[in-house]
This record gives C-alpha cells, sequence and structure tokens, in this order.
C-alpha cells in the first residue's frame, strides 16, 4: 500500500458527492463513531462519540471516514477516464512557458503540451510553483510523519483500553503524537508525528 490512508473529512465527502463519486465512499468507507485522546501518563483529554444528537456529525451533515490512499486513487482513476480523460504516466515536468494563447509545458522525456490552464499538484517539491512564485520556497519545521496500515492479524484491540474499535485514538507527549484509525477489511491505519531535526532524521532514515 503506498501512501497509507487517510481521513476523509465532512467537506471532502460532500465534494465527491458532488462529483457524482458517490459510490466511491460506499464502496471504501469506514465511518468513525468516536473519538478519543490521551495524554502519555494515560490521562484521557477527550473522548465523545461523533454521532450523537448536536454533535460533529449533526453539525456538519457528513461522517468522517477512512481510506486507503492506494484504493481511492484507483476509483479516482477508474472514474476519470470513464469520462473520457486521458491518463498520461511516466512524464517529468521541467519547464513552463506562458504564452498569450496558453501554457506550454515540456517534460524530460521531449514531449511538450499546450494547455489553455494547467493545474499545479506535484508536491512539496513543485515545479509548477518554482514558475508561478518563485519567491516561495519549502521551509523546514523539523516535523516528520510516519504512517502506513495494519492488516489484520496486527490490528490493536481497542477493546482491551475500553475503548470501542471504531473509534479515532490519538495519543500526545512531548514533541509525539499517534493517530490510530480503523480501516475497511478489518485494518487499521496508523501515523505517528515526530518532533526532529533533520540530523537526527538521517539517523532514523538509515535505520528504516
Amino acid at each position: 500500500n503506498i501512501g497509507g490512508a487517510f481521513l476523509l473529512f465532512p467537506n471532502g465527502v460532500k465534494a465527491l458527492k458532488a462529483l457524482g463519486l458517490q459510490h466511491i465512499v460506499e464502496k471504501l468507507q469506514v465511518e468513525i463513531n468516536s473519538a478519543s485522546s490521551f495524554a502519555t501518563n494515560g490521562e484521557k483529554l477527550i473522548s465523545g462519540e461523533l454521532n450523537q444528537p448536536g454533535g460533529f456529525y449533526a453539525q456538519t451533515g457528513e461522517r468522517l471516514y477512512t481510506l486507503g490512499r492506494t484504493e481511492l486513487q484507483q476509483l479516482l482513476l477508474e472514474a476519470l477516464e470513464a469520462k473520457g480523460v486521458k491518463i498520461v504516466f511516466g512524464h517529468t515536468c521541467n519547464k513552463i512557458e506562458e504564452k498569450n494563447d496558453g501554457v506550454c509545458v515540456s517534460f524530460t522525456n521531449g514531449t511538450r503540451v499546450k494547455a489553455k490552464y494547467i493545474c499545479g499538484a506535484d508536491g512539496v517539491n513543485s515545479i509548477v510553483r518554482e514558475y508561478i512564485s518563485p519567491q516561495i520556497t519549502p521551509q523546514n519545521i523539523d516535523l516528520c510523519v510516519f504512517g502506513g496500515i495494519l492488516e489484520k492479524s496486527y490490528v490493536v484491540n481497542l477493546q482491551e483500553f475500553n475503548i470501542p474499535q471504531d473509534g479515532m485514538v490519538s495519543h500526545f507527549g512531548d514533541n509525539l503524537s499517534l493517530w490510530l484509525c480503523p480501516l475497511s477489511q478489518g485494518r487499521q491505519s496508523f501515523y505517528i508525528h515526530a518532533k526532529i531535526s533533520k540530523d537526527e532524521f538521517n539517523r532514523w532514515d538509515d535505520k528504516l
């Protein structure tokens, strides 16, 4: 699984439905019905049901779900292809030229494409951003995120800690936090946020 999983908040659910992609939500959804947060010493910080009257779901009009990133991308790809959108892989942008009648995009394999608009969604080291806003550069905030998916045989039994199995759990400590959420097919997704320096990350990276 590339990219692990992520939380789809109510505004994201509404966006998929507005695009006619309700079937994607229905196929992948695992509804989160409660949220609990704990401190390092085990003290419960917050805990509550999300679907109670007047609660989070009632206020937003939609649910909070976890989705596997790989599965979601595959279903989105299929939906685009079904609408006649051509997806081309194996291209790396290396030059963008603005002209009076549109934009010309060049790729490292020699391909050139002319279009009316270009939308850059190429990550933190975006080539598109360099051409649009060259004065903006990524800033290192010494925050590293590790994430992944626990297959069914490795799932944490939350009920042993008096936490519903369909709940979202987070633990907060000094420069460290852990998030654990239910996922489809009886799996769980996890994310660890760690405040570490670049040198520390390089030492960790050698061991991963």
